[in-house]
C-alpha cells in the first residue's frame, strides 16, 4: 500500500450539476424569485383553501354534470351553450385522478389560477422587475381573478391561455426563435377550444399585430423592401396564427 505523498497539481473542481449542489444554490434563489414562491404558495392557498366547501351554482352544475357524463364513459357531444371542450376534458381527467366530487371538479381552475399568478414573470424585460412583481401581485389579490380560479366556468382558462400568447408574441418579436411559435400556437388553439371570446382576443392581439407589420413597412427604406424585410419576419407568426385557427376549427 503506498501513501500519497504529493499533493495533486490542480485543485478539484467543485460539481458543477444541480443534484451535486445544496438545493438552494441549484435554484439559484435570489430575492426576486423568493418574492414569486411567497405569492405562489399565497395563491396555493388562497386558491385551494375550503375548495370543495360551497355548493354548486347554476353554470357549475352544468359543467361537472357533462363533465361527469364524459368521465362515466358516455361521451362528449360539443353544444355551443357550453363553450369548448378543454374544460369538460380537464374536469374529467380530475375526476379520474381524484374521484368525483365538488372539490375535484374545482382542482383544474385552481390550479391555472396558480399558474396566472407566476406568468408575469416572463415579461419582466418590458414591465420590469418591479412592475412584473406588482402585477402578480394585482392577479394573487383581484377578488374577480381569486372567484373564477375557485369557479368551474371557461373564464380562467382563457385568461390563462390568452397570457400564453401575448408572452409569445412579445417574445418573438424581440427574438424571432420558433419555440415561441409553438406556444403562440398552442395558446392559440386552447383559447378556440375554451370558449367563444378568443375572437375578440384574436381580434385585440391581430390588430396589434397588423399595426406593427404597416409600422415595419412604412419605415423601411421603399415600399417593396420594406414588405420584403416585413413579410421575412411575419411570415412564420402568420402562419402559426392561421394554422392554429384552422387546427382548432378541426378539434
Amino acid at each position: 500500500m503506498t501513501d500519497l505523498t504529493h499533493p495533486p497539481t490542480e485543485p478539484l473542481e467543485p460539481p458543477r450539476d444541480a443534484l451535486s449542489r445544496p438545493l438552494i444554490a441549484a435554484l439559484n434563489l435570489d430575492w426576486e424569485k423568493a418574492i414569486y414562491l411567497t405569492f405562489m404558495l399565497l395563491a396555493i392557498i388562497t386558491r385551494f383553501y375550503g375548495l370543495g366547501d360551497r355548493v354548486v351554482s347554476h353554470d357549475e352544475s352544468l359543467h361537472t354534470q357533462f363533465s361527469y357524463q364524459y368521465y362515466i364513459g358516455d361521451g362528449y357531444s360539443h353544444s355551443p351553450l357550453m363553450h369548448g371542450p378543454s374544460l369538460f376534458h380537464a374536469t374529467a381527467a380530475s375526476y379520474w385522478l381524484f374521484g368525483d366530487s365538488d372539490l375535484s371538479s374545482r382542482i383544474p381552475v385552481a390550479i391555472l389560477g396558480v399558474l396566472l399568478i407566476l406568468l408575469p414573470y416572463f415579461l419582466r424585460d418590458w414591465l420590469g422587475r418591479k412592475g412584473a412583481l406588482f402585477t402578480s401581485f394585482l392577479l394573487l389579490i383581484s377578488p374577480y381573478i381569486t372567484y373564477y380560479s375557485r369557479y368551474i366556468r371557461h373564464d380562467i382558462y382563457l385568461i390563462v391561455f390568452a397570457l400564453v400568447v401575448f408572452i409569445a408574441t412579445w417574445h418573438y418579436i424581440r427574438e424571432r426563435r420558433n419555440k415561441y411559435l409553438w406556444w403562440f400556437a398552442g395558446g392559440l388553439v386552447l383559447m378556440f377550444a375554451t370558449m367563444e371570446a378568443a375572437f375578440i382576443y384574436v381580434a385585440i392581439f391581430g390588430s396589434f399585430l397588423v399595426v406593427r407589420l404597416l409600422a415595419l413597412v412604412i419605415g423601411a427604406d421603399g415600399c417593396a423592401k420594406g414588405a420584403a424585410a416585413a413579410l421575412r419576419c411575419w411570415w412564420p407568426c402568420w402562419a402559426s396564427f392561421w394554422s392554429a385557427s384552422v387546427l382548432a376549427r378541426i378539434l
